[in-house]
C-alpha cells in the first residue's frame, strides 16, 4: 500500500477528530451508519494503512449487514497485521456464517486471546469449539456470558449447545434466561422446543415451533420439528396427515415456490439405473444398520447407486458408504438448488429421501424434482405433505392397506416381506450366560418414547413381579438431568428407585450391544416403537414385547417380529402387553425357550436377509416408475412411455383357422468355467441384444445357504436393472417355478418386440448337468429350453470348453470342493451329447479368432453380426459369473495337471467318449 505524499496537506482521520463516533454508530439508526461508511472510506483512500479506522469501516459494515465487505476489509487489515484480534473475529464469524465450523476455531481464539474482555470473540470460539462437541465450547460460552449478561443472543447460543451436549437442566435455566432478553428469538424457541421434546413432553415441544413458525413463517426447520414432535407424540394417523398438510402448505405458501430444475435427457444406449438416496444419515446412525445392506443388494443386483450426504459428520462407516456405493457426494450447507442440480446432472431415475422430517433433512431439494421419481423411505414414520414426494415404501403391517392409504399424502409402496434389512455392520459380542440374579427387563430407546400410557403399564407389570428390575440405558444418561427425569417418571407411576438401573452412554458399540446381556426381555416403546434397538435386542438373544398401535410409529415392532416368525410376542391392547410381559417374567422355561437360538433364528430371518430383500425392494421401484408413466430410452434412444396404469392395449383376435406363430427365443447353453461370461459378453454386445444371464426356471429351488449369491439370477430383475424393461415389474401368477419363469420370459419378449429387441438366453446349464452345490442332483436335461418351447420358438446352440481344462478351472472355487471327478465327467458327457444334437463351438476356436466363430454363433441363433462388438465387448457390465478385468481376448494355456489326475480321466468311460464327441485330444 503507498502512503499519502508528505508535500500535500492531509485531512485528519474522522473518526479520531470525532468524539461523537462511538455514540452514534452504537444507535440502530442506517442513515447515521452510512454516513460514517463514507466517511472512512473516503479516508482510506488517503491513508490505506490506517488499521484503526479499517477496523471501524468493517465494523460500520457488520452493523449495517455487509458481510461481505467487512471481510475484505478484515483481509487488508490482515495483509498488516496478521494477529489482529478484531480482524481475526471478523474473518472467524465470516466463516461462521459460511458454516465453515472446523476453518473458524484459529482465528476466533486469536480473537479471543486478543481481547479477553470482549464477548464477541468469546461467543463465536464457544461456536467454533461445538463442532466437535468440546467441553471448550461451554467454557467459552460461561466466559461469554459473563462479560455481558445482558446480550440475548450470546445466551441462545449457549442454551443451544447445553441441550446439544445433553445437560438439559442447564439449558433449560440458560434458554429462560434467553427468552427474557430475545422474546422473539427463533433461535431460543427452537432450542426450548428441543429441550421439551428430550424431556418427553411432547405438546410443549409442538407448542414452542408453533412459536417459530408464528414469528417466521418460512421456517421450515420449525415445520420439520412440529412434524417430528408430532409422530412422537400420541397422535392418530389422521392428526398427523392434517398437521403435515397444512404446516408444509403454509412454510410453502410463506416463501416462494421454488420451480423444477432442468433434468438432462438419458443416453440412449441402455445403461444401468441410478438410484440416488439423499440423507443426513449416512454416518454412525441407526438408519445405517439398514440403508448400507439395501446399497449393497442393489449395486449386486446391477444398480447405479448415488448417495448425497446431507450430515456435516462422517466416520468409518461413511467410508463403508463411499465403498459400496457408486459415488458419494458430500452435500451439507449447499443451497437446495445446487444440490438439486447436481442431482440431475448424475442422471438420477428415482431419489430416496431416508430423512423425512428428521434433523438435517433437505426436503427442500425433493421440491425441485431432481429425479423423476422420488420417494421417502425408513427414517422417517410417518406421511411427509410434500406433494413432489410421490411414494413412501412400507409393509403391510405398519401401513395395513385402507386407513393408512386415506391418511397418506404419498402412494404407499408395500413390500412383501417387510420393510427392512438389518446388518449389525460389526461382528456381535458373544451371549454370556444368564447370572444367578432377578429377572431384568429393559428398553435402550431415545427419551420421547417413554409416553406416560407405556409407563403406567410397566407399573403394571411391577406389581406383579415384585423381584423385577428395569434397565434403562440412554445416550445422555451421563448428564443427571436424564437421570432424574427418568427416575422422576418412574416414581411417579410407583416404581421404587431401587428397582431401576439406568446405564450411561457406552465407549464403544461392543460395550453397548453387551448390555444386552444384562437384559432377560425387551419391552418395546409405544405409541412410537423402537426399532434398531428391536433388533439389536433380537441380535443378542433378547425376546422383545411389543404392542400394536393405530399408526406406522407404533406398529413397526408388529413388523419385524412378525416377519422374525413371532408373533406370540405382539401384544394387541394395554392389557394384553401387560399379560404377555407379565406371564414370561413369571414362567422361566417359556423365557429361556424364547431366547434360546434366537440370535440365530433372527439372523437367518427375512429381517436380516439382504438378497432378498434388494429383490423386493428393486421390484417396488419398478412398480413406483411404472405407475410414473414416465418416458424411458429405448434401446435406439427413442422415448417411450411407459403404459399409464390401468390402460390395456387393444386385443385383435385372430383370423380363424390361423395359427399363430410363436415369438422366437434365442437360448446359449454352456456349463461353468468354460469361458460362457467372455462369449456372452460379446453377444450381448452386439447392437439390439438383449441378454439375460445365467437364468433357469430352477433358480428358485437352490438351497437357501446360496440365495444371496444368485440374487440376480432373476430374469426380471435383470431385465429392470439393466434395460428398464417394465415387465421387470411385473407380478407372477404362476403355481410353479417353472411356470413363473415362462410367465417372466414371455413378458420380458413382448417388452422387447416393443423395441424391436432380440431377447438372448445365457442358460444356468450347470443345474442341469453338474447341480453341485445348488441343487440335489443333476437332471441331463436343457431344462430351459424344455420349458420355453411350450410358448417359444427356441433357437439354441451350444459352446464348450476342453473337460480337463475346465475341472481344473472349476476345482479352484470353495463352493465346488465337494464335486467328485466322476459326477463332473459324468454331466459333461451328458451335456457333450447334447452339444453334438444342436451344435457347438470350442471356446479354444474362439480365442483363436473370435469374430469368425462369433459370426458362427450368430448365424446359430439367427443374430445379425455386429462388428461394433469389438469396441464395446470389454464395457459391457450387463452379465453375470466370474467377471474379468481383460479387455483383450487370447488364447488360454493349460494349467500344469499332476499325473493322478491325468490317469483318472484317461481311464473314466465319460471322459473318453466325450471328448471323442467333441473333438478334443486328450
Amino acid at each position: 500500500m503507498s502512503k499519502p505524499n508528505p508535500k500535500v496537506v492531509q485531512p485528519s482521520p474522522p473518526v479520531l477528530n470525532t468524539e461523537g463516533f462511538v455514540a452514534e454508530t452504537r444507535i440502530a439508526d442506517r442513515k447515521l451508519l452510512r454516513t460514517w461508511e463514507a466517511k472512512l472510506a473516503s479516508w482510506l483512500k488517503v491513508d490505506p494503512d490506517d488499521l484503526k479506522s479499517r477496523g471501524r469501516l468493517a465494523d460500520i459494515h457488520l452493523r449495517l449487514g455487509h458481510i461481505e465487505r467487512a471481510m475484505a476489509e478484515a483481509r487488508e487489515i490482515l495483509k498488516l497485521a496478521p494477529l489482529d484480534p478484531y480482524a481475526n473475529g471478523i474473518v472467524a464469524y465470516w466463516l461462521w456464517k459460511q458454516k465453515q465450523f472446523a476453518a473458524m476455531l484459529a482465528p476466533a481464539e486469536i480473537a479471543a486471546k486478543g481481547q479477553p474482555h470482549t464477548f464477541v470473540p468469546w461467543m463465536i470460539m464457544g461456536v467454533a469449539h461445538t463442532i466437535e462437541y468440546d467441553q471448550r465450547a461451554l467454557a467459552a460460552f460461561t466466559r461469554a456470558t459473563q462479560l455481558a449478561p445482558n446480550f440475548g443472543l450470546t445466551f441462545t447460543f449457549f442454551a443451544e449447545n447445553l441441550e446439544r451436549f445433553g445437560h438439559l437442566d442447564a439449558a433449560r435455566f440458560i434458554n429462560r434466561r434467553a427468552l427474557e432478553l430475545l422474546p422473539d428469538s427463533t433461535t431460543a424457541w427452537t432450542t426450548e422446543a428441543t429441550i421439551q421434546w428430550r424431556f418427553g413432553e411432547i405438546e410443549a415441544a409442538c407448542d414452542a415451533c408453533r412459536k417459530v413458525l408464528e414469528l417466521n413463517p418460512k421456517a421450515r426447520s420449525a415445520a420439520s420439528s412440529l412434524m417430528l414432535y408430532t409422530v412422537s407424540g400420541s397422535y392418530t394417523d389422521q392428526q398427523i396427515h392434517d398437521t403435515a398438510v397444512a404446516t408444509m402448505a403454509a412454510v410453502r405458501s410463506a416463501g416462494s415456490s421454488p420451480s423444477p430444475v432442468e433434468r438432462p435427457e438419458r443416453p440412449a444406449q441402455p445403461a444401468p439405473w441410478r438410484i440416488g438416496f439423499l440423507s443426513a444419515e449416512l454416518r454412525r446412525h441407526s438408519v445405517s444398520f439398514f440403508l448400507i445392506p439395501l446399497v449393497k443388494a442393489l449395486r449386486q443386483l446391477g444398480y447405479d447407486v448415488f448417495l448425497y450426504s446431507a450430515s456435516d459428520k462422517t466416520d468409518d462407516i461413511t467410508g463403508i458408504y463411499q465403498a459400496e456405493a457408486n459415488r458419494l457426494r458430500a452435500v451439507f450447507g449447499l443451497p437446495a438448488r445446487e444440490i438439486a442440480e447436481l442431482i440431475a446432472e448424475d442422471r438420477v431415475d428415482i431419489l430416496i429421501d431416508t430423512s423425512g422430517h428428521t434433523g438435517g433433512n433437505r426436503i427442500d431439494v425433493f421440491e425441485m424434482q431432481p429425479a423423476p421419481v422420488q420417494a421417502t423411505y425408513l427414517g422417517y414414520p410417518g406421511t411427509l405433505g410434500v406433494p413432489e414426494i410421490a411414494y413412501r415404501i412400507s409393509d403391510g403391517a405398519a401401513d395395513p392397506p385402507g386407513e393408512a392409504d386415506r391418511w397418506s399424502t404419498e402412494t404407499l409402496v408395500r413390500l412383501p416381506r417387510g420393510f427392512h434389512a438389518y446388518d449389525p455392520l460389526s461382528p456381535l459380542p458373544p451371549l454370556r450366560p444368564r447370572p444367578d440374579r432377578p429377572v431384568t427387563v429393559g428398553s435402550f430407546n431415545a427419551p420421547h418414547k417413554y409416553s406416560d400410557a407405556l409407563m403406567r403399564c410397566w407399573a403394571r407389570i411391577a406389581d406383579r413381579a415384585p423381584d423385577l428390575r428395569f434397565l434403562i440405558k440412554l445416550y445422555h444418561a451421563n448428564d443427571d438431568s436424564y437421570q432424574r427425569m427418568f427416575l422422576r417418571k418412574f416414581a411417579e407411576v410407583g416404581i421404587d428407585r431401587e428397582r431401576v438401573i439406568i446405564e450411561k452412554k457406552k465407549a464403544s458399540w461392543d460395550d453397548h450391544m453387551d448390555t444386552y446381556n444384562e437384559i432377560d426381555l425387551g419391552l418395546d416403546t409405544f405409541p412410537y416403537n423402537g426399532t434398531t434397538t428391536t433388533c439389536e435386542a433380537l441380535a443378542m438373544g433378547v425376546p422383545v414385547v411389543t404392542l400394536r398401535g393405530q399408526r406406522h410409529a407404533a406398529r413397526v415392532g408388529a413388523s419385524l417380529l412378525g416377519n422374525l416368525g413371532l408373533p406370540e410376542l405382539i401384544a394387541e391392547t394395554e392389557d394384553d402387553y401387560v399379560d404377555l410381559a407379565a406371564g414370561l417374567i413369571a414362567d422361566p422355561d417359556r423365557l429361556a425357550g424364547l431366547r434360546n437360538g434366537l440370535r440365530d433364528r433372527f439372523l437367518a430371518s427375512p429381517v436380516c436377509d439382504a438378497a432378498r430383500f434388494g429383490a423386493d425392494f428393486a421390484e417396488a421401484l419398478g412398480r413406483m416408475w411404472q405407475a410414473a408413466g414416465v418416458a424411458q430410452p429405448s434401446a435406439d434412444g427413442a422415448a417411450v412411455a411407459a403404459m399409464p396404469p390401468g390402460e390395456v392395449p387393444e386385443v385383435v383376435p385372430a383370423q380363424p383357422g390361423a395359427a399363430a406363430a410363436k415369438p422366437r427365443v434365442r437360448v446359449l447353453h454352456h456349463l461353468a468355467r468354460s469361458g460362457g461370461t467372455v462369449i456372452s459378453k460379446c453377444l450381448g454386445a452386439m447392437a439390439g441384444v438383449y441378454l439375460l444371464s445365467e437364468v433357469h426356471p430352477h433358480a428358485e429351488q437352490i438351497d437357501a445357504a446360496f440365495q444371496s449369491m444368485t440374487a440376480m439370477l432373476d430374469p426380471r430383475q435383470q431385465a429392470w436393472a439393466w434395460y428398464r424393461l417394465p415387465s421387470g415389474t411385473t407380478h407372477l401368477f404362476g403355481t410353479t417355478p417353472a411356470e413363473r419363469f415362462l410367465e417372466s420370459v414371455e413378458a420380458i419378449s413382448e417388452d422387447l418386440a416393443a423395441r424391436d429387441g432380440t431377447l438372448l438366453i445365457r442358460d444356468w446349464s450347470h443345474l442341469d448337468f453338474t447341480a453341485t452345490p445348488f441343487l440335489e442332483r443333476p437332471t441331463f436335461a436343457l431344462t430351459t429350453a424344455d420349458v420355453l418351447a411350450a410358448q417359444f420358438e427356441v433357437i439354441q446352440t451350444t459352446t464348450v470348453r476342453h473337460p480337463l481344462d475346465q475341472w481344473l478351472s472349476l476345482r479352484r472355487l470353495t463352493v465346488m470342493q465337494g464335486l467328485p471327478l466322476a459326477d463332473y465327467l459324468r454331466g459333461y458327457r451328458a451335456f457333450a451329447e447334447r452339444c453334438v444334437e444342436i451344435g457347438f463351438v470350442r471356446y479354444e476356436d474362439f480365442t483363436e479368432a473370435p469374430d469368425e466363430h462369433l459370426r458362427t454363433l450368430c448365424e446359430r441363433l439367427q443374430i445379425p453380426f455386429d462388428a461394433g462388438y469389438a469396441a464395446a465387448w470389454a464395457d459391457n457390465a450387463h452379465v453375470t459369473g466370474d467377471i474379468s478385468l481383460a479387455r483383450t481376448i487370447a488364447p488360454v494355456r493349460r494349467k500344469p495337471v499332476d499325473g493322478d489326475l491325468l490317469a483318472a480321466c484317461r481311464g473314466n468311460a465319460d471322459y473318453q467318449a466325450a471328448i471323442a464327441l467333441l473333438g478334443y485330444p486328450e
